[in-house]
């Protein structure tokens, strides 16, 4: 069974996947023949052999143009249909506004950071999310304005109390990488959580539809969406 920091297990999973990709397996068939074994891993080890997946895939690209990879490691780390209802009914925007009414007009829910995506938070208690727009390879800062500075974050938490949830003013980074969406702690002060759980500093960690990012003490629920077309 793996253990916390088990980086062989998770070497391995990731060679049999490229050995895998490399014998004509689609990305799909590849992941669910090591889907078995990446049950034996914590989440956070999912989550990292989902990025080095990822970052294979996007390595290979070139050679395989209008590929679309992504939704085969998005279902890596998502909880099963019945949790995820629960975990997103609780977790959407109180004063009983349903997840529909709290979803903007022009928008639809998307379970991959891909192009075009927009990146909605909802911090609590506020009926309008943040939106973000993170192009592909393109990074964004989550912080706190604060007086007699020229440093102005892209996600600005500030206005939801930010200063009392102990948001550092370069507190956490964004990164859109691979059909992804990574976050990293930027060496801050009262840490970074992703589902309660704290990212070492300048560790990148899957985001994902649905999940719950804790700046200090500030829980934003996190949202994918793209524009209907």
């Amino acid at each position: 069974m793996a253990h916390k920091g088990d980086k062989p297990m998770i070497q391995a999973l990731l060679n049999e996947f490229v050995e895998l990709r490399h014998s004509g397996c689609t990305p799909d068939e590849a992941w669910q023949l090591i889907t078995e074994k990446t049950k034996t891993l914590s989440k956070p080890e999912r989550q990292q052999l989902a990025v080095l997946a990822q970052q294979w895939e996007l390595k290979q690209r070139s050679m395989r143009p209008g590929e679309d990879t992504v939704d085969t490691f998005d279902t890596l780390n998502r909880p099963s249909g019945t949790d995820r209802s629960r975990s997103q009914s609780d977790r959407m925007p109180s004063n009983e506004t349903s997840e529909a009414d709290a979803i903007p007009a022009g928008l639809e829910p998307r379970h991959f950071f891909g192009a075009g995506t927009v990146l909605l938070l909802y911090p609590p208690n506020v009926d309008k999310p943040v939106a973000v727009n993170i192009g592909a390879g393109d990074e964004a800062l989550i912080g706190r304005l604060a007086p007699n500075t020229i440093l102005v974050p892209d996600v600005d938490l500030e206005p939801y109390g930010g200063l009392a949830a102990g948001v550092s003013r370069v507190h956490a980074s964004l990164k859109h990488q691979a059909n992804a969406l990574l976050v990293a702690d930027m060496g801050s002060r009262n840490g970074t959580y992703i589902n309660g759980h704290r990212l070492h500093e300048k560790e990148l960690r899957l985001l994902q539809d649905g999940d719950e990012l804790r700046i200090g003490q500030l829980t934003l629920i996190v949202r994918f969406m793209r524009p209907i077309k």
